[in-house]
């Protein structure tokens, strides 16, 4: 799908109708920012490290886990887009988790 024209925003909530914790907009250019792909039609979601070492998980691990150590339920994300006509709508949602041991 072409992107031309299309900007895009995705946040991270505790949940439905809370104050996102962070959110992460094709508007920006540097640090934690969507990257459209224009012709292409790709998405590149990057979080910068200042962004993700700021969140936090509440409540008890969510177990099993494939990997056996825990992993924290963080939120609920979604990534809105808004077409070159002013249309918006919503192009994914899910649960966001997080693993303290993950490293890059």
């Amino acid at each position: 799908m072409n992107l031309t024209g299309y900007s895009m925003a995705l946040s991270i909530a505790r949940g439905v109708g809370l104050t996102p914790m962070l959110t992460v907009s094709s508007a920006a250019s540097t640090g934690s920012r969507i990257v459209l792909g224009s012709t292409a039609g790709t998405i590149n979601v990057i979080i910068a490290d200042a962004d993700t070492s700021a969140l936090t998980s509440t409540g008890l691990p969510s177990l099993p886990t494939l990997t056996n150590y825990p992993v924290f339920k963080l939120g609920l994300y979604d990534l809105k887009y808004t077409d070159p006509s002013g249309n918006v709508g919503y192009l994914l949602e899910g649960i966001v988790s997080l693993d303290p041991r993950t490293t890059v």
